[in-house]
């Protein structure tokens, strides 16, 4: 799969390179609001100058006509996670779609190629898009954001997309970062399979931890990170969204970049997730990464990086050291490790994406290949691990 393009938001920054430049230097902060049980401040990943009240309207708007479509949820509130998660979305939503705008004329030309094909054979250039929505979402809390998101794409896409053309094809109700990516493999598959060599795949993630709601639940679980519990999750927010493709793009992008090739996930399941107390079996990781890296065509030796959604205080981040370690000895744990959860704390499937955008970033400025690692925590316990390397490298799996 060839990654046209990655865009993000989260408290370190709004693109790959402020991420990067984080990583060896920003931690997550006292939060100034959201205090735990004994009254202290928790340490939080929050999003500067989130503007919730510029988007009030179009949030208000999809929860009224949600509420007409079920009397059940006639009096529903929408959570203050998912309204949070949805304002980090629009704010990558207006990268995702700048980057969209210069290929009006792709769309232009495949409907004119489609034209001259047989109606049987015929395929307009499509947009298709899969949504993983934050995995403590209420039903009515994704139904308003299904709703909402279909407006906003609406809205960006007028004057370089054809009426039609943005696609939510049928996808698992609950998408986490492993099945977000299987999604998207299975699909790029078909696609290559039936000559649909114009479409382009856009993944979406956000999600947010940053509410007391949230808090109180992670501290009632014992999973929030306090001082009696400083191997706890830290509360983070984030959005990202990456624009895939599987046909014969060119290898070089406008601005003469080479494009990043994401080769074939490598998923696993765990015996439990790695957060609960008790033996993991840290072989998992391990086997995925080796299979992930077996897959791409590549050997150990050429990956230069490797690039982790873990912290370094909770059980993933032992384990991710414990991979590199034994897979890519390598590699400097200082320079060539980057644990994007350290600066972005716990944002499930939206940290997934970071972290395939971030060994994307550093396959490109490497001219080497990067392998990224990301845990799939909560109700779904998997482990997933992907490769990101130049086109110089490899071709697209």
């Amino acid at each position: 799969m060839q990654l046209l393009s990655a865009d993000l938001i989260c408290a370190a920054g709004a693109t790959t390179r402020d991420l990067h430049a984080a990583l060896g230097e920003k931690r997550p902060a006292l939060d100034r609001e959201l205090v735990d049980d004994d009254g202290m401040p928790v340490m939080c990943a929050r999003i500067p100058d989130l503007n919730l009240d510029e988007l009030s309207p179009a949030f208000a708007l999809a929860v009224e006509t949600t509420r007409k479509r079920d009397a059940d949820w006639a009096a529903t509130e929408l959570s203050v996670v998912m309204q949070r998660s949805m304002a980090a979305l629009a704010m990558c939503l207006d990268a995702v779609f700048m980057r969209l705008a210069p290929l009006r004329d792709h769309f232009v030309a495949a409907d004119a190629a489609a034209a001259d094909m047989d109606a049987a054979t015929r395929s307009e250039a499509r947009l298709l898009v899969f949504v993983a929505w934050p995995e403590e979402a209420s039903p009515f809390d994704q139904a308003v954001a299904d709703l909402w998101l279909h407006q906003a794409m609406e809205q960006r896409r007028e004057g370089f997309i054809p009426a039609g053309r943005i696609v939510r094809p049928p996808a698992e109700p609950k998408l986490n970062g492993a099945a977000l990516l299987r999604q998207a493999d299975e699909t790029m598959t078909r696609m290559r399979e039936r000559g649909w060599n114009d479409d382009m795949v856009l993944l979406l993630a956000c999600e947010s931890h940053v509410a007391e709601a949230a808090v109180a639940r992670w501290q009632r679980a014992g999973l929030l990170c306090t001082s009696r519990q400083p191997k706890g999750r830290i509360p983070g927010e984030a959005a990202a969204g990456l624009l895939l493709a599987a046909g014969d793009w060119k290898p070089i992008d406008d601005d003469g970049r080479p494009r990043a090739v994401l080769h074939r996930p490598a998923v696993a399941q765990r015996n439990k997730s790695i957060d609960e107390r008790g033996r993991v079996d840290h072989a998992v990781a391990l086997a995925a990464a080796q299979a992930a890296i077996t897959a791409s065509g590549l050997d150990a030796p050429a990956v230069l990086a490797l690039m982790s959604d873990a912290d370094q205080s909770t059980p993933r981040g032992l384990e991710t050291y414990a991979t590199t370690q034994a897979l890519l000895p390598h590699l400097d744990l200082s320079l060539d490790l980057g644990l994007a959860g350290v600066v972005c704390g716990h944002t499930g499937a939206a940290s997934t994406l970071i972290s395939i955008a971030l060994a994307a970033e550093r396959a490109l400025d490497d001219g080497g290949a990067a392998t990224c690692q990301a845990d799939s925590v909560g109700r779904a316990c998997t482990t997933l691990i992907t490769l990101a390397v130049s086109p110089a490298l490899g071709s697209p799996a």
